[in-house]
């Protein structure tokens, strides 16, 4: 009675649980500075009491303490484990039938062998035999050599059919063994899951959401900063950079961008006592940044199989690649190419084989530059070696097809960094983001979905555009520079919450340069230098240099006169700032003493000279500063323009 009230317990009991697989999609996607944290629901049906759902479709590699469930009311989380599953639990592929396939083709194929030697033997003993034996008469002999001649047409057709069948066994063989070296790639793979075990007040269907940490991520802001007029505001278009390898392409899902660090501790430090003598080891020190992390860039293989002899491509060929105890699986197609993208860069053994060919065996590099791998195999029945040829940069599409026919040319590398010049302004762009604001960071939400593959290669994503006034004007340094420079002053930009970044200046659709802004370093206005303005010209020049020097007995004097002459050649007027300087003495011996600078502003303290004017277009304008320097004879080594 014991046994039996254990049983009917153990058997209550199972019936009280409910294993349940369910499939998971990506919900959405935060990417931080370093790293991202993924968002994965799943529908499930659950029974009353407990369930064991088994989530699937994830990456492997994932950390379990980063594992986070949101589930409804009235649901409770018993536990969860994220595992492998072991290999009573994969349905691997039965190879049987397949492996009987090649099995029957290898006999038919010894078959047709066999009797292609027979047929070579009869043929042979014909053409021993002709000249041999007595005819008779002339009609015998006749006969007789007309009867030979239609057997060795007869041998003769029939070994080129029994060819033709060998051939076609040949390939149906590989083509069966190409969906082994499949089916064995994909049972080699391991499959993660997360089961996770819940109980629930009642019969319900319902969402489970769970997210992830993926550290291999993360993202880069830079800005477009374009200015359209002198007179129009300046537009900042923030562009984030993502990129990612975590195992799981994200397909067409939302993205947020937060600039924040989810490896950051929110445990504040203590400060210990702060002891000197021996033994003592502790030293405060201020903080240091975070040297971020490095997402690794994947490459991909590309290459043709082909007969070495013929350009012949060959199809359903096996082509293994190979790196430490990790082999991929490969199989050529119909046109013989092979491809497989997301591949840790690095170097590879490579192993091809195919039926009446030898095999081959190389090593070849993946890199992040696209290479097309011819592979060319010799037949087993010809002296002619295998051998394998890279083309630096290359796809099918551009070296041609197996038999070196050109196809279409195309660029096959990406412009991650584009300017987005064809992209109009206008407060459409306001929709692609919406900001929110946080204690400590700030998360941007990007409205259109994007996809970002698992190959560590970078992709754009506008994340806002944002205009302010600003004054533009040019100004010159004729000391220092040959070129004039566009520069933008603007007030009350804190608005625009400003990250560290690279910013990229267009100034009327054109490219004028580039720098890294950090806004933390700013005062109340921010000046920025657009780049290069070459519709400023100008030229400066000293013009007393040849009777500018007087000596006496113990002092020597010179005097210093430059003028700067300005033209704008732009087709509307512009403010134009120049600077220029004179010395500032350190010592009492050396005097410096200002003769004259018209219209300038004057800097006691640093020397600056400066000159502000509205210039109109296609107009000169000429300023002249004076200054002398008086010094002792005795130092001829005083730092002045010789």
């Amino acid at each position: 009675m014991k046994n039996l009230f254990i049983i009917s317990a153990l058997f209550a009991s199972m019936l009280a649980t409910s294993q349940i697989e369910v499939n998971t999609s990506i919900d959405h996607v935060t990417v931080y500075r370093e790293g991202a944290v993924v968002v994965r629901t799943a529908d499930v049906n659950l029974t009353n009491g407990t369930n064991v759902i088994q989530l699937k479709d994830l990456p492997n590699g994932l950390q379990s303490n980063t594992i986070q469930f949101d589930v409804a009311n009235g649901i409770r989380i018993i536990k969860f484990d994220y595992r492998y599953l072991t290999p009573e639990e994969v349905d691997l592929f039965d190879l049987t039938d397949l492996g009987a396939q090649v099995v029957a083709i290898e006999e038919k194929i010894t078959a047709e062998r066999d009797l292609q030697v027979s047929l070579a033997e009869d043929l042979e003993f014909i053409r021993s035999n002709a000249d041999l034996g007595d005819f008779g008469s002339t009609q015998n002999l006749q006969a007789t050599d007309e009867y030979m001649q239609q057997r060795r047409r007869e041998l003769r057709s029939a070994i080129r059919e029994s060819e033709r069948r060998l051939e076609a066994l040949q390939v149906e063989g590989q083509k069966v063994r190409g969906e082994m070296a499949l089916r064995e790639s994909e049972m080699g793979q391991p499959e993660s899951i997360i089961e996770l075990e819940v109980a629930s007040d009642r019969a319900r269907t319902t969402a489970i959401q769970f997210s992830y940490l993926s550290k291999t991520a993360k993202w880069t802001p830079y800005y477009n900063v374009r200015a359209t007029g002198m007179n129009d505001p300046l537009t900042f278009e923030m562009i984030g950079q993502i990129v990612q390898n975590s195992g799981e392409d994200w397909e067409d899902v939302t993205l947020h961008l937060s600039t924040g660090n989810p490896n950051l501790s929110a445990v504040e430090p203590e400060l210990p006592v702060w002891r000197l003598g021996g033994g003592n080891y502790y030293v405060p020190s201020g903080q240091t940044e975070s040297s971020g992390i490095d997402v690794p860039r994947h490459g991909s293989f590309q290459g043709f199989v082909t007969d070495s002899k013929t350009g012949k491509p060959l199809p359903f060929a096996r082509v293994e690649l190979k790196q430490g105890d990790e082999t991929r699986i490969l199989v050529s197609d119909e046109k013989g190419e092979v491809r497989m993208d997301n591949l840790p860069t690095g170097s590879y053994s490579l192993l091809a084989n195919n039926a009446g060919y030898r095999d081959l065996n190389v090593s070849i590099t993946v890199s992040n530059t696209p290479n097309l791998t011819r592979i060319k195999m010799g037949s087993s029945l010809e002296s002619m070696n295998s051998s394998i040829e890279v083309i630096t940069g290359g796809t099918p599409a551009q070296y041609g097809d197996a038999h070196g026919r050109a196809g279409d040319r195309r660029d096959i590398l990406q412009n991650y960094r584009r300017g987005y010049g064809d992209f109009q302004g206008g407060n459409s762009w306001q929709t692609y983001f919406v900001p929110r604001y946080q204690p400590t960071t700030t998360l941007y939400t990007i409205n259109e979905k994007y996809s970002v593959a698992s190959d560590g290669r970078p992709i754009d994503v506008i994340v806002n555009q944002q205009s302010r006034e600003a004054e533009l004007f040019a100004r010159i340094r004729p000391a220092l520079s040959e070129n004039a420079y566009i520069i933008a002053r603007m007030t009350e930009w804190e608005s625009l919450n400003l990250q560290k970044a690279n910013m990229l200046f267009y100034v009327d659709g054109a490219y004028l340069g580039a720098r890294f802004v950090d806004p933390s370093f700013t005062t109340d206005t921010l000046s920025l230098a657009l780049g290069v303005d070459p519709e400023i010209s100008f030229r400066r020049e000293r013009i007393n240099a040849m009777t500018s020097t007087r000596t006496f007995a113990r002092s020597t004097f010179e005097r210093f006169q430059y003028e700067i002459v300005v033209r704008n050649t732009r087709p509307d007027a512009i403010e134009v700032v120049v600077e220029d300087q004179r010395p500032i003495s350190n010592h009492e011996e050396v005097g410096v003493r200002d003769l004259s600078a018209e219209g300038a502003e004057m800097n006691p303290d640093t020397g600056i000279i400066t000159w502000r004017r509205q210039l109109p277009p296609n107009e000169e304008w000429k300023m002249k500063f004076e200054f002398t320097v008086t010094y002792p004879t005795s130092q001829p080594g005083v730092n002045l323009p010789r």
